[in-house]
Formats: structure tokens, C-alpha cells, sequence
């Protein structure tokens, strides 16, 4: 079974994070290459990141639930907590970036997917049709599960998101009782 990892909306004061730089560009750029290794052009001092609801004073935080795993764009941050418990286990298919986040004080990783796996069957895939009749971008990508069999965290080549084949990864989150991502069967 093939899962999607997405952003656990279910929750109704959750807040979410993002870069606090004026000029976050070059970082963004570095975080859309996906399934490449970016650590050696990662800046040596962590990027400062924040909530969205800047206007959120600390106390008003106390009340907010913030999950262990927050959205950053299409990628994903770890608290200290989440990445402490997942390291291990997610290291052969990703990087941890590390972030400072303005108002914890404390170092939040970005968790960057360099498991990128060509397993898309463009036979079985639908595509948008243009105007003109050419075949358009990917609607929905059909993947060749015994490509991605195993594996823990990965992303497809030619398509956006984060996926893993199996329970592993979802059992690891519940058995440590983290919080911020659900699974959503894929195909």
C-alpha cells in the first residue's frame, strides 16, 4: 500500500510555519530540488522561521496546538521531539535542515526527501489535455508499487509530494505519538 503524507488538518487552532527571511528565495530554490542532496548549500547559520499568525503573542501560543511535524510549503519541519524519534530511521532517504524558529528558541529541521524514485507507468496515468490537444501536465501519476516496496519515505520523479509504501512509518509516528501528518492511501 502506497500512502501520501499530508498536513493533519483536523484539528482546529493548528498553525503552521514559515521562512522569516525578508528575501527567502535562494532557500525556496533549495528546497524544490527535490531528491538531491542540498546540505552543502545549506547557509551555516540555521534560516530563522516563524508561525504564520505573526501577530500571535507567546501567551496567546500556549493555547494553540502546534504538532510535533508542521508544513513548510510542500515539505515538512520537525520539532525537536519529532526529529529526535525519526532520525534514525529516516536518514538513508532524507536530510534534517536545520532551522531556528523565532519564537521556541530551539532547532526545528526540515525533513528534505532525497529518496526520488522513477516509478510513475505513463500508460496508466491521467494527464491534463491542453486546449490544442497536446498531452498536459500529470493529473494523477499511477506508480509501479514494486518500485517503491519498502521504502520508508520517497518521492516520485515528475510528481509533487512525500510517500511511503507500507505501515512502517505510520506505526513508527504512532508508537511515539507524534503528531502533525496523516496518511492517505495513494492510487
Amino acid at each position: 500500500m502506497i500512502y501520501t503524507l499530508e498536513e493533519d488538518l483536523s484539528r482546529e487552532h493548528t498553525v503552521n510555519v514559515h521562512l522569516a527571511k525578508e528575501n527567502p528565495s535562494l532557500l525556496i530554490k533549495l528546497m524544490q530540488n527535490k531528491g538531491k542532496p542540498i546540505k552543502d548549500k545549506w547557509p551555516a547559520t540555521p534560516p530563522p522561521i516563524r508561525y504564520i499568525t505573526s501577530d500571535i503573542d507567546v501567551e496567546a501560543l500556549k493555547k494553540v496546538y502546534i504538532p510535533d511535524i508542521v508544513s513548510l510549503g510542500l515539505n515538512f519541519c520537525l520539532r525537536p521531539f519529532a526529529y529526535n524519534k525519526l532520525k534514525n530511521d529516516l536518514e538513508p532517504y532524507s536530510e534534517f535542515l536545520p532551522l531556528s524558529h523565532i519564537f521556541e528558541e530551539e532547532t526545528w529541521h526540515l525533513l528534505h526527501c532525497t529518496n526520488e524514485i522513477d516509478a510513475i507507468v505513463k500508460e496508466k496515468s491521467r494527464y491534463e489535455i491542453e486546449e490544442d490537444g497536446q498531452v498536459g501536465l500529470i493529473e494523477h501519476a499511477y506508480l509501479d508499487e514494486s518500485k517503491v516496496k519498502g521504502q520508508l519515505l520517497f518521492s516520485v520523479k515528475g510528481y509533487e509530494g512525500v510517500y511511503t509504501h507500507g505501515d512502517t512509518l505510520k506505526n513508527l509516528l504512532n508508537e511515539h505519538t507524534i503528531s502533525g501528518i496523516t496518511f492517505r492511501k495513494y492510487q
